[in-house]
């Protein structure tokens, strides 16, 4: 079990990308129910978790923040209806996406807007 503070995000800000994917891989996903929807789900967040940690150990991850961002956000809120269904809006990885998801949000603010980003990096 992770330490609390971790799982909350109240220690991933200071941490590098490198040790936020190490992190993700010791969490586990495992769901109480046995149904078709819920091994859907559960499937579904294992696909989600090996994304995340592919992107975080690129080595650009910093310059693709906003669009991880973006994208994590949306798929969250397409998956909030199936998550409160199934009861595990508090299980460990579905706040550590949360925690993540703060993350992703101080880093868009601190680099100003996607399409300034973009712009910065093609103009160099």
């Amino acid at each position: 079990m992770l330490p609390h503070g971790e799982i909350r995000g109240e220690g991933l800000e200071g941490k590098s990308w490198a040790e936020i994917a190490a992190l993700a891989r010791s969490l586990q996903i495992k769901l109480e129910e046995e149904d078709d929807g819920a091994k859907n789900l559960e499937a579904r967040l294992r696909v989600i978790k090996q994304s995340l940690i592919e992107h975080m150990e690129h080595p650009g991850m910093d310059s693709r923040a906003s669009e991880l961002y973006s994208s994590l956000s949306a798929l969250m809120g397409s998956m909030e209806e199936e998550l409160m269904k199934h009861d595990i809006e508090r299980h460990e990885f579905v706040e550590f996406l949360r925690a993540l998801l703060a993350k992703l949000k101080a880093e868009k603010m601190k680099s100003g807007t996607p399409r300034k980003a973009a712009f910065g990096r093609h103009k160099r």
